[in-house]
């Protein structure tokens, strides 16, 4: 099985963080063209005029001719984060709902977002996630029709930790703890006839994940690996955008969910001293031993399952 990455980075005046991103992918071992994988980068950029395209264009040309081949640079003015990564996908994927003839017929297609500051955790991270697909593939042989999610986890810079992404996706999983887009590759077939729902400012991804698991019935798969290195900080870590969140993430639930396993998940987490746990996960004191103890809980579960 061949397998085919798509890298999106949406970037508007994002400085030094766009050449760190950009270089954290093109430093990808053993991809580019090599084995059955291979990748493409697709930049979208809002019309910065900060400089930081140009810089990118002069980073980029120092790289040898096969890798800057790979990198698509897409300017012009957007509504957003999210109205960028739909412009994005529209050039690599087509109108929704008429996506164009497929390049990569004959390859698991991924899509994988990225953002600007953010990096790739190692040289290795797009091989081993062709490896998991791989694994996959050979596994389940009658599923391989259905659309997947791949990710793992991510590495945050506040801390310096590994947060763990649940290993195992279910109602409650989906409620409380998606991966955030950084550690996931989604199936292309997940966005032929989809886009990010612009209307949400800040929760658009959750609402593709939650889309993804109930209504198109992705299998997510888990890769224990750390995909990411989250930076953290940005638009929708704001005062303004954290309360934007928890309005947006009400509004997504009951897409999918009913009032009652809403209500139910509710309790459980005010039995389970949300609050608390939340402030534990992002004190930089106490977020190793809580995310030790979350990690072995979800082996735990996983073995259980």
């Amino acid at each position: 099985m061949n397998v085919f990455f798509d890298v999106i980075i949406v970037s508007y005046n994002a400085g030094e963080k766009l050449v760190k991103t950009l270089q954290s992918v093109l430093a990808q071992e053993g991809v580019a063209g090599s084995g059955g994988i291979d990748f493409r980068v697709v930049i979208k950029d809002g019309n910065s005029n900060d400089g930081s395209v140009a810089r990118a264009r002069e980073v980029l040309h120092t790289y040898p001719a096969h890798l800057q081949s790979r990198v698509q640079i897409l300017t012009g003015l957007d509504a957003g984060i999210y109205d960028a990564m739909n412009l994005a996908l529209d050039a690599v994927l087509g109108a929704a709902g008429h996506a164009k003839k497929q390049e990569h017929e004959n390859a698991r297609h991924l899509i994988y977002f990225i953002n600007c500051g953010d990096t790739l955790a190692s040289r290795d991270v797009l091989r081993r996630i062709a490896d998991a697909v791989r694994a996959f593939e050979e596994k389940n042989a009658d599923r391989n029709h259905l659309p997947c999610i791949f990710y793992g986890d991510v590495i945050e810079e506040k801390t310096k930790e590994r947060v763990s992404s649940n290993p195992v996706m279910d109602d409650f999983a989906c409620y409380r703890h998606v991966p955030c887009h950084q550690a996931c590759f989604y199936d292309a077939a997940l966005f032929y006839n989809e886009r990010f729902d612009t209307t949400l400012a800040v929760r658009a991804d959750y609402d593709h994940f939650l889309k993804s698991y109930f209504t198109y019935h992705a299998i997510c798969k888990y890769a224990s690996l750390a995909v990411a290195n989250y930076e953290g900080g940005g638009f929708s870590e704001t005062a303004e955008n954290k309360k934007r969140s928890a309005a947006e993430h009400r509004i997504v639930l009951r897409r999918y969910m009913s009032d009652e396993t809403i209500a139910k998940f509710d309790r459980r987490m005010k039995l389970t001293l949300q609050p608390l746990r939340t402030y534990l996960a992002e004190n930089e004191t106490t977020a190793k031993w809580y995310n030790l103890a979350r990690r072995a809980l979800y082996r735990a579960r996983k073995g259980n399952g």
